[in-house]
């Protein structure tokens, strides 16, 4: 089947040349007939490692969330290193069985959860993710229920795993 790519009028669902509406200047995106195709990708990040965003900043008396606010910057500069990311939520955290990780970690843990999205389909991938981040180091010590032998992140270690990425939709 031949696939046509169109732009269309983000008002009014004419195909333009451009590409834009004259009212509007962001274009909607479509392939063959009128289907819309989806140019952004979700991705949740499960992790044993406190990421908890606290907005602190370099020079508060608050030693304990300034250090998990430079353990979510860590994540989001290291996703950043190959996309733009958007979120809407901070991390969340949750205790539940953390059979997905490593071995070393058994039972029930406090597990921190982000989504996030980024703008373009193949700007990153899980298995970039999870090389981006293996051994990218982080501060321990805070609200994890885990005792880590290394302070940085591992993503392929069956013993230490303690970072999961998955695409989501």
């Amino acid at each position: 089947m031949l696939k046509q790519l169109l732009w269309l009028d983000c008002c009014h669902n004419n195909p333009t040349t451009l590409g834009l509406c004259v009212t509007h200047t962001k274009p909607t995106f479509t392939v063959g007939f009128f289907l819309p195709v989806k140019y952004c990708m979700k991705f949740q990040v499960s992790t044993l490692v406190d990421i908890t965003e606290t907005g602190a900043r370099k020079g508060t008396s608050d030693k304990f969330s300034y250090n998990q606010q430079q353990n979510f910057q860590t994540l989001i500069q290291t996703i950043g290193l190959r996309a733009n990311l958007e979120y809407v939520n901070p991390p969340s955290v949750t205790v539940k069985t953390a059979s997905q990780f490593g071995k070393d970690y058994k039972g029930e843990q406090k597990v921190w959860q982000f989504e996030f999205e980024v703008a373009y389909e193949q700007a990153t991938s899980v298995q970039a993710l999870q090389e981006d981040f293996d051994l990218v180091p982080f501060i321990d010590n805070l609200d994890e229920t885990v005792n880590f032998t290394s302070s940085v992140f591992r993503t392929g270690d069956a013993k230490q795993k303690n970072i999961i990425f998955k695409h989501i939709d």
